[in-house]
């Protein structure tokens, strides 16, 4: 993607400094997702899935795509320095890892989680159909829709009861999103919880959220140059666990009985294993940058920079002078 067209305004020398500082993470964040996408073609083999349920099988695959295809727009908007923006897409990224980690571990729910897709159609529906939208239903349409809702409302009703009938995540007889990250993650304090609630706040126009970052080399509506850590290192995070989610049938759970010949489990071990190294590279590079952006003393920034093509050095931001002056 072509940074200059997205940020004419923004003067090449502060593109340096942004790849001096973030490109060793980026670069090793865009292995991760490779590798995680690797994972993901395995799972095309239908032997992948041992005796799990056609339902099971849709849905993980459906949300470790929605992982995976979220996680390359954070990195897309990280590499045009929209952090607050990547932020956003991995709330996304967040959701969708964490109801596959649940659903693995609950996998009876995953036909309720299909079911619940007739009641989000439903309700869908009937907003295009009230408002007169040109794509509404017609009646006799809405009417087929209302019945299937109805069908699968029942259905819910039957497996969790009436408690959270109308709510969200009913389908996992839940009432907010809150309890399935507290399950999923075996009833522990999930780390990203706090990441979770920035990236809500962000998403929902908090009047006291942060819109433009500062920089003396950034107008407004610029990039950052800064706090990419967090969005890389969860962003991370997020995908090893729907490739935890998706493989946990063949690493956790016991009842689903077959497994994949010994040939084709290495392949998933194999995958798994550079996943994990990719990740742990890629937070490793992430938290390295971050303390060292700003030197406490000069103010300046720490790193190493060499002038594009056409911009003489003098003209280059400035640079720690600690690093010369031994301080």
């Amino acid at each position: 993607m072509d940074r200059a067209y997205i940020h004419p305004d923004v003067p090449p020398m502060f593109w340096a400094q942004f790849d001096g500082l973030w490109s060793g993470p980026l670069d090793t964040m865009g292995q991760l997702i490779l590798s995680t996408k690797r994972i993901g073609h395995l799972a095309e083999d239908v032997s992948f899935w041992g005796d799990t349920t056609e339902d099971y099988r849709s849905v993980m695959g459906c949300l470790f795509v929605d992982t995976v295809q979220n996680a390359m727009g954070v990195f897309a908007l990280l590499s045009l320095g929209l952090v607050d923006q990547a932020n956003i897409m991995w709330r996304s990224c967040h959701e969708s890892s964490t109801i596959a980690l649940y659903i693995a571990q609950n996998p009876k729910v995953a036909s309720t989680y299909v079911e619940y897709g007739e009641i989000d159609r439903a309700k869908l529906a009937r907003t295009l159909f009230n408002s007169n939208h040109p794509d509404a239903p017609s009646e006799v349409e809405l009417k087929a829709i209302e019945e299937r809702h109805d069908k699968a409302l029942a259905s819910i009703i039957g497996m969790h009861g009436e408690r959270n009938k109308g709510r969200p995540y009913a389908w996992a007889g839940k009432g907010t999103f809150r309890e399935i990250e507290y399950e999923a993650f075996a009833e522990h304090e999930s780390n990203l919880h706090g990441e979770y609630q920035h990236a809500s706040w962000l998403v929902h126009a908090n009047p006291g959220r942060r819109s433009v970052h500062t920089n003396e080399n950034v107008r407004f509506l610029g990039p950052a140059l800064e706090e990419l850590t967090s969005p890389i290192d969860y962003t991370g995070l997020s995908l090893l666990n729907a490739v935890h989610a998706i493989i946990w049938h063949i690493i956790e759970d016991d009842d689903h009985g077959t497994w994949p010949d010994e040939d084709f489990l290495g392949k998933v071990m194999d995958n798994l294993l550079e996943v994990m190294v990719y990740h742990n590279a890629a937070s490793a590079n992430a938290w390295a940058v971050d303390p060292a952006i700003r030197c406490e003393v000069c103010d300046g920034y720490n790193a190493e920079l060499t002038p594009p093509d056409g911009i003489p050095e003098k003209d280059m931001p400035p640079v720690c002078s600690c690093r010369d002056s031994g301080q």
